[in-house]
C-alpha cells in the first residue's frame, strides 16, 4: 500500500482542515505575533494542530481526491478517494486493535478505554524563539523607550520619525518637478518637429 500520510500533511497545512472518514477531522489554528509586556519580547506566531473524534461519519471531500490525484498522479479522483479510503480503513483497523498510530509532525492517535485520544506533540515554538524588543518602560503617564544608551519619551521618537518623514518628502517634490520638466521638453521637442 502506498503511503500518502506526507500528502495528507501537506494538504492540512495548505487547507488547515483534514477530514479522516470514521476516525475525526485534524484542524491548524493560528494566533499572531504578540508582545509581552512583562518580559520586554515579541512573542512569534503560533499554531496549534487540534483533533475532533468522528464516527460513522463518511463526508467526501471532493478537493482533497483532486489533491491526492494530481500528487500521486493517478488517472482519476475515484482512484484517489480508493486509496485514501483504504489508508483511513488502515488507520481505523490499528486503533481497533488498540495500537498507537503515529502520525509525524502531529502527534499520535491513541484509543484508550473505547474512546479515541489525542496527544499533540507538535511544538511549532522550538522553530520560532521569541526575540528582544527595545525596552519601554512606563512611568506614570510617559513611556520612554531605550535604544543603546539613550532613552527618548515617547513624544521626542513620534518628532525624530516625523523628521524622518518629512526630509524623505522633498524628494517626491524635486523628482515631480523633474518629471514635469522632462515630459514638456519632450513636449516641446514633439512640438519643434512636428511644424518643420
Amino acid at each position: 500500500m502506498e503511503n500518502i500520510y506526507p500528502y495528507l500533511y501537506q494538504y492540512l497545512l495548505v487547507n488547515k482542515i483534514l477530514l479522516l472518514p470514521n476516525i475525526g477531522t485534524f484542524s491548524l489554528s493560528s494566533v499572531g505575533a504578540r508582545y509581552d509586556y512583562p518580559t520586554q519580547q515579541m512573542q512569534p506566531p503560533k499554531s496549534d494542530f487540534t483533533f475532533q473524534v468522528q464516527s460513522n461519519q463518511k463526508k467526501k471531500d471532493h478537493n482533497l481526491y483532486e489533491y491526492l490525484k494530481k500528487a500521486l498522479h493517478l488517472e482519476s479522483s475515484e482512484a484517489a478517494e480508493e486509496i485514501f479510503d483504504n489508508y483511513t480503513a488502515e488507520i481505523s483497523s490499528q486503533l481497533e486493535n488498540h495500537a498507537n498510530v503515529e502520525l509525524p509532525g502531529l502527534g499520535v492517535l491513541i484509543y484508550r478505554s473505547r474512546t479515541l485520544a489525542f496527544d499533540n506533540s507538535f511544538e511549532p515554538q522550538s522553530f520560532y524563539p521569541n526575540l528582544n524588543v527595545l525596552p519601554i518602560s512606563k512611568n506614570g503617564e510617559t513611556t520612554t523607550i531605550k535604544s543603546g544608551d539613550a532613552e527618548f519619551s515617547r513624544k521626542e521618537m513620534e518628532a525624530m520619525l516625523e523628521k524622518k518623514r518629512k526630509g524623505i518628502a522633498w524628494w517626491i517634490y524635486v523628482l515631480l518637478t523633474l518629471g514635469t520638466l522632462v515630459i514638456a521638453a519632450g513636449v516641446y521637442y514633439y512640438y519643434i518637429k512636428m511644424n518643420r
